[in-house]
């Protein structure tokens, strides 16, 4: 009997968890592969576990169990008419730059019933159990475990096993047959529910496990907030990650396992981890990564990414462990769930919906870890007016005391500014964590330490602007002697100009005259009579190359960008353009299919971040290339990537469209042209022969694409970076 509740608990949760980065992956080329796709799609699987949740307590509370039988398996039966997975409609989003509706829609319609479905069997089941009368009827927790474990297994076979070697509709076919065989297992299960003797449905309690009285309202909104604080801290460092690497669901789902990885420790028979050593080591990570947000620290990305994701997994082992030691009867498991599952959602939606709305950076994450300081346990505090006078003021005395070091270091120069900071802020730190058994006096401390870090790499006399948008967010800088301004998306460079009125036409960075894009330019005479296109509007750099006589085409998908763009207070790019040009708002792929235009020049280079919109470069997308591609033009790639190495994926594409492929890594810079901005490249280009090259086909800094074995041919319905990521 444990046995077949268990594997069909099990099973609810592989399949629930499995079909998540699945839709989510069909949705990317339809919203320019945004990581927002990824939180968006969280609040909509949030929102339906919590009506799956709520069907289970009111069914199990309020229905005859031969009733609820009839009932659920309606429930089950229904959604095989959605199935295989697949996105219902259209497929084209009415307005891509505020698409989180649409998005939502879409989901509803398409996979709404059958997710609702698997969603209700986790607590439905442990329900069931808990009246079949088995000796372990009276503590059904257990079974949790197992359900988070279905749930982790699922997100991490997914990039391991199903990504790179099925394509989508071979997972979805897969995902269908699961789902087949979950209906038979709650079948199975509804039997031992019915045939169980009719005194053995009554409630059995265990007066060792949880409080025996009912929850009262302290208590439930008690839960609702440690379950909120995991929920938002997962998104928030799944934004941090997949915004600078790629929105893939390998990267996703690290902190969605994390996540689900704490249930099953807190929620085993045994826990795995005791809660004492949790709320002791939760403090000193938490503080540790406030420490490198606020000097910052971004190398080496191994060690960063992993302090994030321990700290993500200390808070949620803390607030959730703390949770578990608290959990009611089984009388009250699936109201339990319920508001276990209204945290979840609260979290996704502040963080998904809410925080972009008030914030211009991503704050949320900060308020989260400040908030998970105030959620140690308040139990055996002195209460006495002078300690609680001294939690307020403690953390006011470390922040003071931190900034007049600071600036100390500031104006008398006495050691480098980056290492003394640093010092100052671990010195900092350390002292907070003595505050550890207050958790008001804690919390406080962790975000003035965070209030500090982030007014000091603000610096309000450099930064000129602040924007967020669906597809992250945007600061324009002025370099510190004033003489250039800088567009950043997330932590990557997007675009740089001089602020010198007699050099605003002058490409800098990525873009300069020497560097390989100025070489295209140079070496295609014929390019000044003809069309050019870029996927990618950045700060507009690419029309410093512009000509009279040339119609420029811009595709760019957040008007933010464009906005920053034509603001003569920032850059003048798309100003002192010397020949007409348009920009196209919406996503590269669907504007291009919709339009007849053809290209002497097709530049790709559209980033979110450091982050590549993996749609763009798939084999359906490169056949769209060459369609709108003059017959002697070229396409040119911007690879330039701290973490994924693309050049064995488009010289996939040179053997199978048959084209003439080259790279330049331009890391050579004079001290002239460093002085000037000159930023490394690499940038690869494809024509149909090589005389189409112009003077580059004799260029010897231009060589062949090399293949690399392993990395196969990527498509919309298959792609994988386990390959090319590099530099972890």
């Amino acid at each position: 009997m444990v046995f077949l509740f268990t594997l069909t608990i099990f099973l609810s949760a592989l399949l629930l968890f499995m079909v998540q980065p699945i839709f989510a992956k069909m949705l990317l080329p339809l919203l320019g592969g945004s990581p927002s796709v990824w939180n968006t799609a969280l609040v909509f699987y949030q929102a339906v576990l919590l009506l799956g949740y709520g069907y289970a307590h009111i069914l199990t509370n309020r229905v005859r169990p031969k009733v609820q039988a009839w009932i659920h398996a309606a429930v089950l039966v229904v959604p095989l008419a959605l199935l295989p997975i697949r996105i219902f409609g259209s497929g084209i989003p009415p307005n891509v730059q505020a698409p989180i509706a649409w998005l939502l829609v879409i989901m509803v319609v398409s996979i709404g019933l059958p997710f609702f479905a698997v969603s209700t069997s986790g607590p439905l089941l442990q329900r069931w159990f808990s009246k079949t009368g088995h000796r372990a009827a009276a503590d059904p927790y257990f079974l949790y475990a197992a359900s988070n474990f279905g749930s982790m297994l699922a997100l991490l076979g997914y990039p391991l096993l199903l990504e790179p070697y099925l394509p989508l509709k071979a997972q979805s076919a897969i995902w269908s047959f699961g789902y087949g065989l979950l209906i038979a297992c709650v079948v199975g299960c509804l039997v031992v529910f019915l045939m169980a003797p009719g005194e053995a449905r009554m409630e059995i309690e265990a007066e060792e496990v949880g409080r025996l009285e009912a929850p009262n309202r302290g208590r439930k909104l008690r839960w609702v907030f440690l379950a909120f604080l995991p929920s938002s801290l997962m998104m928030g460092a799944t934004t941090y990650i997949s915004t600078d690497i790629a929105a893939v669901p390998l990267l996703w789902v690290l902190p969605l396992a994390i996540y689900l990885l704490s249930f099953i420790v807190v929620f085993a028979r045994r826990p795995w981890v005791p809660l004492k050593i949790t709320l002791w080591l939760m403090p000193a990570s938490l503080l540790a990564l406030a420490v490198i947000m606020s000097v910052p620290i971004t190398k080496p990305l191994y060690w960063i990414l992993g302090l994030h994701l321990f700290t993500l997994f200390m808070a949620s082992l803390a607030c959730h462990g703390q949770i578990a030691e608290d959990r009611p009867p089984a009388k009250h498991l699936t109201e339990f769930y319920f508001l276990l599952s209204v945290g979840g959602v609260l979290g996704g939606i502040f963080n998904a919906i809410v925080a972009p709305l008030l914030f211009s950076s991503v704050l949320e994450y900060h308020l989260a870890l400040v908030l998970l300081g105030l959620s140690l346990p308040w139990k055996g505090m002195n209460r006495s007016t002078k300690s609680w006078a001294a939690d307020l003021i403690l953390p006011f005395v470390l922040l003071i005391v931190t900034f007049i070091l600071i600036w100390a270091q500031r104006r008398f120069g006495l050691t480098s500014e980056v290492s003394a900071k640093r010092s100052i802020f671990i010195a900092a730190a350390l002292c907070a964590l003595l505050f550890v058994k207050r958790p008001l006096r804690f919390g406080l401390s962790v975000g003035s330490l965070m209030l500090l870090g982030a007014w000091l790499n603000i610096n309000p006399g450099r930064n000129l602007y602040r924007a967020r948008s669906f597809f992250g967010v945007y600061r324009v800088e002025v370099t510190p002697g004033g003489e250039k301004h800088r567009l950043f998306h997330g932590t990557t460079l997007h675009g740089v100009e001089s602020t010198k009125p007699a050099e605003y036409a002058i490409p800098l960075s990525y873009y300069f005259s020497t560097g390989p894009i100025g070489q295209v330019f140079a070496a295609r005479k014929d390019f000044p009579g003809g069309a050019v296109g870029a996927v990618g509007l950045g700060v507009g750099s690419l029309a410093a190359y512009s000509r009279p006589g040339q119609h420029w085409t811009f595709y760019e998908i957040d008007p933010v960008v464009l906005d920053i763009s034509r603001n003569p207070r920032f850059f003048h790019f798309l100003e002192v353009a010397k020949g007409p040009y348009e920009v196209v708002l919406g996503d590269a792929r669907l504007s291009l299919q919709a339009s007849s235009r053809r290209f002497d020049l097709l530049v790709l280079d559209a980033y979110s971040s450091d982050a590549v919109p993996l749609h763009l470069i798939t084999t359906q997308a490169m056949k769209l290339y060459l369609a709108r591609l003059a017959s002697h033009g070229i396409i040119a790639f911007h690879i330039s990537n701290r973490h994924l190495d693309l050049e064995p994926v488009l010289a996939n594409f040179a053997d199978e469209f048959h084209l003439q492929g080259l790279i330049q890594r331009d890391n050579q810079a004079t001290s002239e042209e460093r002085a000037l901005g000159k930023a490394r490249a690499d940038w690869v280009i494809f024509a149909r022969a090589p005389s189409d090259f112009g003077t580059i086909a004799a260029d010897q800094r231009w060589v062949p694409l090399q293949k690399k074995k392993g990395v196969a041919l990527w498509t919309d319905d298959y792609s994988s970076i386990l390959t090319v990521l590099t530099g972890l």
